[in-house]
């Protein structure tokens, strides 16, 4: 037989045992895939029961923001959400969850170098040090062993003055954190946001974009077409929901704050501008206003009759003016009664010698 034929032969033999073996190795496969399937499903089921009780929890919590994945394996979930709701309650540090130590991230390795503040710079310790250790360079070795064997004080002293100064009247502020915030590592290096404020633009802003407090911001057209920030729908914001500026005008030229919000139109109407002749029309109302009472009261005298007067003013009269009696306070007449009971509560003086160790009491 030539080579051909037996590689045909040797072709088929193989293929046949292949179709025969082909079931075996496919079910070992298979079991195979499904035992890391089930092994790998007790993770996912319980991800996916959590993740369900997540998404049904969610809207009807009361403080959705703050509802976390971990939280819905509470007993009562909505009350605990409740309670993290409340003012002054301090939440829990996120770093719980991390499976690494506390404080053993590489976060401060681009962590500036300490800078020695300048009311401590004054008292001139710095430079005292740097002269006590190029003296020390310069030692041998014998006389830096004598000093670890003998050590001399008072190599650094600053006077007392200076060093009222450095922490008294100069001294270095230091920033506390916050009622409910806590340290993290990496706290130094973030910026500080305080003053930062949704609704107000910052200087440095202003400035960047080249706009005045009398000229609106690029995005104030948005918010006057789509409306307010989900996250923020209760805050006021001029030309949205609130008057705009003085000096500034509504409208779509380039100087112009647009149109507010629908239910806002009433604010196009209200104008704070002065008029200018705004205190002569005062004074002209205050002129008239007086001599109306004065037509007023020279009609109502006209119309009162003499006799009508008359009685009116006898009721002024001093002589119908009844004045008070006052009793005549009699002199108090000393007796003899009055003597005897003053004398009666005058206890008899009695000197400390006459008396007896039995009568004398101890005071304490």
């Amino acid at each position: 037989m030539n080579n051909k034929e037996i590689d045909t032969n040797i072709e088929q033999e193989y293929k046949e045992i292949i179709e025969k073996n082909r079931n075996i190795i496919l079910n070992k496969k298979v079991e195979s895939k499904q035992k890391k399937i089930q092994k790998e499903n007790k993770k996912a089921r319980k991800q996916k029961i959590i993740q369900m009780k997540y998404n049904f929890y969610k809207p009807i919590v009361p403080y959705p923001l703050l509802l976390d994945f971990e939280d819905v394996t509470y007993e009562d979930p909505i009350y605990l959400n409740y309670i993290k709701g409340l003012e002054n309650t301090v939440p829990v540090p996120k770093y719980w969850k991390n499976k690494k130590s506390f404080l053993n991230v590489k976060k401060c390795i681009n962590k500036k170098k300490y800078v020695i503040p300048q009311n401590i710079l004054e008292t001139g310790l710095v430079d005292m040090r740097k002269s006590i250790r190029n003296k020390e360079d310069n030692m041998s070795f014998k006389a830096k062993l004598r000093e670890k064997l003998y050590p001399k004080t008072g190599k650094c002293f600053v006077e007392y003055q200076k060093l009222y100064d450095c922490f008294f009247k100069h001294p270095n502020e230091i920033e506390y954190l916050r009622f409910g915030e806590l340290f993290r590592p990496g706290i130094e290096m973030e910026k500080k946001i305080k003053l930062n404020v949704p609704g107000r633009i910052s200087k440095n802003l202003m400035n960047v974009l080249g706009i005045d407090k009398t000229l609106p911001p690029p995005w104030i057209f948005n918010m006057q077409k789509y409306g307010l920030p989900p996250s923020y729908s209760d805050i006021k914001i001029p030309g949205v929901n609130a008057q705009i500026p003085i000096g500034s005008s509504w409208g779509f030229q380039p100087t112009g704050w647009g149109q507010p919000l629908e239910g806002y139109e009433e604010l196009m109407n209200i104008n704070f501008t002065i008029p200018s002749n705004i205190f002569e029309e005062t004074n002209n109302k205050n002129q008239d206003l007086n001599n109306e009472e004065t037509i007023s009261d020279t009609q109502q005298n006209d119309s009162e009759s003499e006799e009508q007067y008359e009685l009116r003013m006898s009721d002024f009269e001093t002589d119908s003016i009844s004045e008070p009696k006052v009793e005549e306070i009699k002199p108090l007449e000393i007796t003899k009664d009055l003597i005897s009971t003053k004398e009666e509560k005058k206890e008899p003086m009695i000197s400390k010698k006459t008396k007896s160790k039995s009568e004398r009491k101890i005071k304490f």
